[in-house]
């Protein structure tokens, strides 16, 4: 799937078992993207995806580099 420029990202954090769950804080992709669905269960209302290490993403105050599995409203998959 192709995540796009200023599209919301949740990151993520190591959680009960070492299982990653998403947190609150979401920040915007700097650039468009290649993302892969990840089949895990959980994550409520978002969905978890991989993209590239060191992407480009920002919140309000600084640029961020994205490592790891973040995630995505389900409701902006079923919008795409």
């Amino acid at each position: 799937m192709k995540l796009k420029r200023g599209d919301k990202i949740f990151l993520s954090e190591r959680g009960h078992n070492g299982f990653f769950y998403p947190t609150d804080r979401s920040l915007n992709l700097g650039c468009d993207v290649d993302a892969n669905v990840l089949s895990w269960i959980g994550g409520g209302d978002k969905i978890a995806v991989t993209i590239l290490e060191n992407t480009s993403a920002h919140d309000w105050f600084k640029k961020v580099e994205v490592v790891g599995p973040v995630w995505i409203n389900r409701s902006d998959i079923i919008k795409s």
